[in-house]
C-alpha cells in the first residue's frame, strides 16, 4: 500500500502542480519531531532530532531558486517541490514547499534522509537545488542515547 502526501483531487489544472495537504500541529497520529530549514544564504539548520515514526517539518526559502517564475492569468504558475528518499530502503516522498512548510512522516526503518529541491514553471523552466547533484543528507536518530557519554547505542 502506498501513502501519498497529497490528495490527487487537489491537482491544479492551470499549473499542473499538486497541492499537498499539510498536517496541522497537534492533529493526526504523527508525533511532532524535528525540523530542517533551508535558508536564503544557502545554509541549512536542523532543529531537534529526526526520529523514525515521527514527523519532520521542511522549510525552504524560495529565494534559493529564483529562476523559474512564470505567471498565468495574473497568478503564479511555478512551484518548488522537495524530493526525499529515506535510507536504507529507498522510500520516496515529495511535496510543495513554497507557501508553507512541508510535514512528512519518517518511516520507522529509516536511518538517513536524502533531500533535493526542484523549481518548475509552466514555460518548461527547471532549476535544481541539490548541492550540485550530491543532495542534502541528514542522519535519523535511531538508537538510545547513553546517559553517561552521549554515544548512540
Amino acid at each position: 500500500m502506498s501513502r501519498h502526501l497529497f490528495d490527487p483531487s487537489e491537482h491544479d489544472r492551470l499549473s499542473g502542480s499538486i497541492r499537498p495537504r499539510f498536517h496541522e500541529p497537534g492533529k493526526g497520529s504523527s508525533t511532532l519531531g524535528g525540523s530542517v530549514k533551508f535558508l536564503p544564504d544557502w545554509s541549512s539548520e536542523q532543529n531537534g532530532d529526526i526520529r523514525p515514526g515521527e514527523s519532520l517539518s521542511i522549510e525552504y526559502a524560495s529565494e534559493r531558486l529564483p529562476r523559474c517564475r512564470a505567471s498565468r492569468y495574473g497568478q503564479d504558475a511555478w512551484s518548488i517541490t522537495a524530493g526525499m528518499r529515506f535510507h536504507p530502503n529507498g522510500q520516496e516522498q515529495n511535496g510543495a514547499v513554497v507557501a508553507a512548510s512541508l510535514t512528512v512522516k519518517v518511516p520507522t526503518d529509516a536511518t538517513k534522509i536524502e533531500l533535493w529541491f526542484k523549481n518548475t514553471d509552466t514555460t518548461g523552466c527547471v532549476a535544481w537545488d541539490s548541492r550540485y547533484g550530491q543532495n542534502y543528507w541528514f542522519d535519523i536518530t535511531t538508537g538510545l542515547t547513553s546517559l553517561l557519554d552521549g554515544r548512540r547505542l
